[in-house]
């Protein structure tokens, strides 16, 4: 079975190209609902993220998540690392028991801190920076200026794309709208390619390990 890591910077799409890729019966691992879900709920983990950056990053008995600077995330994934990994681990093994040719690992974290190593191909879901602005004032309403301020602390999209094996390309040249449930027949396209292109990828393997 392949591994394939996708990411992108706020408001990309992400969600809605995994959604695309469910659509077609791609099973998708959301690192990032994991990831939330260990730091609100393991105590263990949340123990051992005490001992490293001490009292001051919590608020009570939670993680301050708005005080918290970006070494000390770097720390506190280094700790949650093993365990994203081993439940992503543990959910391969399901879908290939099911018949999955390949998993989709959900991250937004994926390439800055060199998770994309940890997948067999990577896809980087890219927006230009003007959509991306506008889909986070539907959605949150808040301020321009906050917006692209949040934004620059991003590592750059150009970037992630140079890093990945694919670039999904989502804008809304096709009038589209800005609500996820509505995604694009250029955006449907670009993900009914990649997935061909890694079924392909997936049946040279097994041709020539049958060689061997």
């Amino acid at each position: 079975m392949i591994t394939v890591g996708l990411s992108g910077n706020r408001y990309s799409g992400k969600k809605t190209v995994c959604t695309l890729f469910e659509k077609i019966g791609i099973p998708v691992f959301d690192a990032d609902t994991i990831l939330k879900f260990i730091l609100n709920y393991n105590q263990d983990v949340l123990s051992d993220i005490r001992k490293v950056l001490g009292n001051d990053a919590f608020y009570g008995h939670s993680l301050d998540f708005r005080n918290l600077n970006k070494k000390q995330f770097e720390s506190i994934l280094s700790i949650v690392e093993a365990d994203i990994f081993k439940s992503y681990t543990k959910f391969n093994k399901v879908q290939e028991n099911k018949g999955a040719i390949y998993t989709i690992f959900k991250s937004s974290v994926l390439f800055e801190y060199g998770w994309d190593k940890k997948v067999d191909l990577s896809i980087n879901v890219f927006s230009p920076d003007t959509d991306r602005m506008k889909r986070c004032k539907y959605k949150t309403n808040m301020g321009l200026l906050i917006i692209r301020d949040k934004m620059k602390e991003e590592m750059e999209s150009l970037d992630k794309s140079n890093l990945a094996d694919y670039i999904i390309k989502n804008n809304n040249e096709d009038s589209i709208g800005l609500d996820s449930k509505s995604p694009s027949a250029n955006l449907l396209k670009q993900v009914n390619e990649i997935d061909q292109e890694i079924i392909n990828e997936y049946i040279y393997k097994e041709s020539l390990n049958a060689v061997v």
